[in-house]
This record gives structure tokens, C-alpha cells and sequence, in this order.
């Protein structure tokens, strides 16, 4: 992994049509690297990873890995990729996780929804 490095993945295999998307960020400034997933799952029960896993390709940062716990999404949602492209962007402003992450309603909501549109 790059001392530097951010990137929006899809949980399912490459072969496959798709599953959800999840993010993580390395910044070389930090002692962690985060991963975010609008679901608040580090580990997603069901799905079985691409190898290497997201997780062996955190931790080749040689940092501590953080995550987000919160349910951030609507379940019927299929905006995942929204949610990790405005976290993405956020970070890249300067934000820090804590007040991306705080920016959402702390539950599903239609605020949520609007906010990873711009609306």
C-alpha cells in the first residue's frame, strides 16, 4: 500500500456483477488507516473475499485499521458508492473521519441519502 492511497472497492469478486461498495484511506500523516463502509460492517458475514482480502491489503500499511460502527445506509439502499465517494472527498478536503462520519445522521435517514447527492 501507497503512504498515500485512497480507494473505493466492491465487496464482490471481479467475475461477478456486484455486491457493495466500501472505502478505505492512508494518510501518511496518520497512524491508522480507515475503512469505510456505509453499512458500519468491517466484516460483512456471507461474503467471501477476492484474495488478497481488503483487510491483508490494509494492513500492508503496517497501521492499525479503523473503522466506522455506525448504520449510515437505508438497507433497500443501492447508494453505497455515493456514500464512499462523499467519504472519500471529505477526507481529501482535510476533514477528519470523525466529522465525515458525523455529518450523516447517525441511522438510516432520507438526509443521509440526499446528502451523498449533493441535495
Amino acid at each position: 500500500m501507497r503512504k498515500f492511497e485512497n480507494g473505493i472497492v466492491n465487496l464482490d469478486i471481479s467475475t461477478e456483477s456486484g455486491t457493495h461498495w466500501v472505502c478505505y484511506y492512508n494518510d501518511p500523516q496518520s497512524d491508522f488507516v480507515e475503512y469505510f463502509d456505509p453499512f458500519g460492517e468491517y466484516k460483512i458475514k456471507g461474503i467471501s473475499f477476492s484474495k488478497p482480502s481488503i483487510e491483508t491489503y490494509l494492513k500492508s500499511s503496517g497501521k492499525k485499521i479503523i473503522y466506522n460502527t455506525g448504520f449510515l445506509q437505508k438497507f433497500d439502499s443501492v447508494k453505497c458508492g455515493y456514500f464512499c465517494m462523499k467519504y472519500i472527498t471529505e477526507r481529501n478536503k482535510g476533514n477528519s473521519p470523525a466529522r465525515v462520519i458525523y455529518s450523516f445522521t447517525q441511522y438510516p435517514s432520507d438526509h443521509n441519502e440526499n446528502s451523498v447527492l449533493n441535495k
